[in-house]
């Protein structure tokens, strides 16, 4: 793991800002989706960047603050849904950090649609309110086949050379 810059620590530090903003203040209640955020799109360029372990952390650090700036209701902290994101941040580095192609984009947004909101996201659900997995299966997959699409536009969009020409760092999109 490198040593990042001061220059990447700050750019770091802003991108978990505006993904506890996206996820907490912008997020827009939705039918079938439940919310409509963009909490994706920073974690997505923190992987692009600096690769999977930082995206990672950085995921995991901005639910944790995200949960003590912005409580949900009567609900406990739960470290499940923290590892929900460190594992987003994860895999969205390992198919973004060597490669943008729409193929490495597409496979970096089923993999975290299934395996962290179909699967783990559901499973801390079920384990908090004691309903059936099963039982909460059904709506949220049509919710998280809807954001597919979505998601893969606008990470393409993020992962094209005129955006990288912001963050000062060379693009390698394909």
């Amino acid at each position: 793991m490198k040593k990042l810059s001061t220059k990447a620590l700050v750019q770091v530090a802003l991108l978990i800002a505006l993904t506890i903003i996206f996820n907490n203040v912008l997020a827009i209640p939705a039918p079938i989706v439940r919310t409509l955020n963009l909490s994706f799109l920073p974690i997505a360029i923190i992987a692009m960047l600096y690769g999977p372990l930082y995206a990672g952390v950085a995921a995991a650090v901005a639910d944790v603050l995200g949960f003590y700036i912005f409580p949900a209701g009567p609900w406990p902290f739960f470290p499940g849904f923290t590892l929900s994101m460190f594992v987003t941040g994860v895999l969205f580095g390992v198919f973004l950090y060597n490669g943008r192609s729409l193929l490495r984009i597409v496979l970096a947004v089923v993999s975290v649609t299934v395996v962290v909101r179909m699967g783990l996201n559901i499973l801390w659900l079920s384990m908090m309110w004691g309903d059936a997995f099963l039982v909460l299966f059904p709506p949220r997959v049509a919710g998280a086949l809807l954001m597919v699409p979505i998601q893969v536009g606008l990470i393409r969009l993020v992962a094209s050379q005129r955006f990288y020409a912001i963050f000062g760092q060379k693009a390698t999109a394909s």
